[in-house]
């Protein structure tokens, strides 16, 4: 009755790269970023980002996730 042992499979892949599009407001808001959009492709988190209106007092960025690292693309304030 015992089953055959398993082969555990180990995937060595780079991590996924994750964009983020936050959104705050300038500069005494004591709430730090929060994310508008979470997406996968780079292509659909620039356009994204250029798309959002933002009005008077916000600010706006564009980050890359690539497994431990975060790099800050774009920012624009208003």
């Amino acid at each position: 009755m015992l089953d055959k042992p398993q082969q555990l499979e180990l995937n060595l892949t780079q991590p996924k790269t994750i964009w983020q599009v936050q959104i705050s407001k300038t500069p005494n808001s004591k709430s730090g970023y929060k994310n508008r959009f979470i997406l996968d492709q780079a292509a659909q988190a620039i356009i994204y980002y250029h798309c959002i209106n933002i009005g008077m007092g916000y600010k706006k960025r564009l980050i890359k996730i690539e497994g431990s690292t975060r790099a800050i693309i774009a920012r624009a304030t208003s």
